[in-house]
């Protein structure tokens, strides 16, 4: 459904009749397919090579791709996943990935929260020294975006 919405039918259709060129006849919910502009592709392990455009030829994807600022099927612009907000950033081995205020463990929600709960940022120091007033900003700015968007308020 994701491909149809991105694709011409023609496009999803050539790279159908590649995965069958390359005998990979199992239902296509079995296989991992992406798309990045023009083509699909086929996401295996740790290859991923092109169905429509150039078929066989294989991909460099990294996460720096996938976590890239992007625009959405709305049109609306989304936000760098590694670095939300410029006092913002995420790192994969503090607190699971989850945002927070740069240079800190402390989570973006967290001082957030406080943000919404009437604290103002240059206050937040109190309850977290670490944190500045840029990055308490920031991570007012983010959850509005966040809860906005649909997401959760949590």
């Amino acid at each position: 459904m994701y491909l149809r919405s991105k694709l011409p039918l023609q496009r999803i259709r050539k790279a159908m009749d590649q995965l069958r060129k390359w005998d990979l006849t199992e239902h296509p919910a079995a296989y991992v397919l992406v798309t990045e502009g023009d083509s699909v592709f086929l996401v295996q392990e740790e290859r991923t090579v092109d169905l429509v455009r150039h078929p066989g030829q294989e991909t460099i994807f990294s996460l720096a791709n996938v976590f890239a600022p992007f625009e959405n099927m709305q049109g609306r612009n989304v936000a760098d996943f590694r670095r939300p907000r410029p006092n913002l950033e995420v790192k994969e081995n503090r607190l699971g990935g989850w945002p927070t205020i740069q240079g800190t463990r402390v989570p973006y929600d967290a001082v957030a929260k406080l943000v919404a709960g009437g604290v103002e940022p240059a206050e937040v120091k109190r309850f977290y020294p670490s944190v500045e007033v840029p990055g308490a900003a920031d991570a007012a700015d983010f959850h509005r975006e966040v809860v906005q968007i649909g997401g959760r308020a949590a």
